[in-house]
């Protein structure tokens, strides 16, 4: 188990990362969710060993490690830029972590790394293993060449290979797929979420693309401005975001964001026909709606405005909707069948216990609902 205690980073007079703390359970697949410049790089380089805190304690197995190298914490990292060596093969680049760890300088030496029988020996095993990685990934037949040769998705798998020989306890990955086309990203990340269920070690993924890191995350943690805003499952951060910032951020479509009056408990327009419960009712809301969760209808619709624009998605599409006053709604239908004019007259429905309602000031989550007026 990998742990961050009130881990603190400065560059300068710069505060990087504000007393981060973050546990990563054995054998779980964590994503750092944010946007650029957010500290989540600098968080997985402390994790690494390769950036040391300014304060706070790095953790592995209740041990601080925070001033050992990333080869004594035996975790192994990939990296964005997949970092091959062109010089070597394949089979050379994976093999690489073995060769440095296992055999001395003579070993290593050319020449002495053919007449030496002991790195003959070694060099045995390590085919062996970088043979069974490689078929693991799928690139026994790529092991004679170079880097120059291979498309990105095998440079990747060429990466994770070479990450994966070592046995490392610790799986760490800065943004990996972010080179790849959509199509191939989308591709490797079922190889790599097979590949975490396979080992069964800890993988720690650096992203700023939401619909990864909940497509393979069993948690993700938020990070805002070099501090997690909310860490959790991914079900949870999309049901129960706990500030309308994560609210923002988690979700395929943007989640809609409307700032109301709620004067003695009565919303405006376009919320007139529900009314919030739950407690104490602010003087204005922040009420959140996911277009998923607004569906078209023609009878008895709980908003009724006018078409303003279409987003043709193919399967989907996002309608967005304006009503009298100027506010605006998107929501998500259907694709197939005719598509409806700008201009058009449309109606909306909600079930309300899926809206979430925020405090328009510190944008944190409200303990509110809604409910619909009879």
């Amino acid at each position: 188990m990998l742990e961050l205690r009130d881990v603190t980073r400065r560059f300068g007079e710069t505060t990087v990362l504000h007393g981060i703390s973050l546990t990563v359970v054995d054998g779980s697949f964590t994503s750092l969710l944010g946007p650029s410049g957010c500290g989540k790089s600098t968080t997985l380089r402390i994790m690494a060993g390769l950036d040391r805190p300014t304060a706070g304690q790095v953790l592995i197995d209740n041990r601080d490690v925070a001033e050992l190298t990333a080869a004594q914490r035996n975790v192994a990292m990939v990296f964005q830029s997949y970092a091959l060596y062109p010089h070597l093969t394949v089979a050379q680049n994976i093999a690489l972590p073995l060769v440095m760890r296992h055999m001395n300088r003579f070993e290593r030496a050319p020449l002495f790394d053919r007449i030496l029988p002991s790195a003959r020996v070694k060099q045995a095993g390590h085919r062996a293993q970088v043979g069974a990685v490689a078929e693991m990934l799928g690139i026994t037949e790529l092991l004679d060449r170079k880097p120059a040769q291979l498309s990105g998705g095998q440079k990747q798998r060429v990466a994770v290979g070479r990450a994966l020989v070592r046995d490392p306890s610790l799986f760490l990955l800065d943004e990996p797929l972010s080179n790849l086309d959509a199509k191939l990203r989308v591709q490797m990340r079922g190889e790599l979420t097979a590949l975490h269920r396979r080992t069964g070690r800890s993988f720690v993924y650096v992203t700023h693309d939401q619909a990864e890191a909940m497509s393979m995350s069993d948690r993700i943690a938020v990070f805002i401005d070099g501090r997690i805003a909310q860490a959790g499952s991914p079900r949870t951060l999309f049901e129960r975001p706990v500030s309308r910032t994560v609210a923002a951020f988690i979700g395929s479509h943007p989640i809609n964001l409307l700032d109301v009056g709620a004067a003695r408990g009565e919303l405006e327009d376009p919320f007139g026909g529900f009314w919030p419960v739950g407690g104490e009712v602010p003087a204005r809301l922040t009420i959140g709606i996911r277009p998923e969760h607004l569906s078209v209808v023609e009878t008895r619709p709980a908003f009724a405005g006018h078409v303003a624009a279409i987003e043709y998605l193919g399967a989907e599409m996002l309608v967005t909707v304006r009503f009298p006053g100027g506010a605006e709604l998107r929501a998500l239908a259907p694709g197939e069948g005719s598509l409806p004019a700008i201009g058009q007259p449309i109606g909306l429905d909600l079930d309300p216990a899926r809206a979430h309602l925020f405090d328009p000031l510190s944008g944190e989550r409200l303990d509110l609902g809604l409910e619909r007026k009879p």
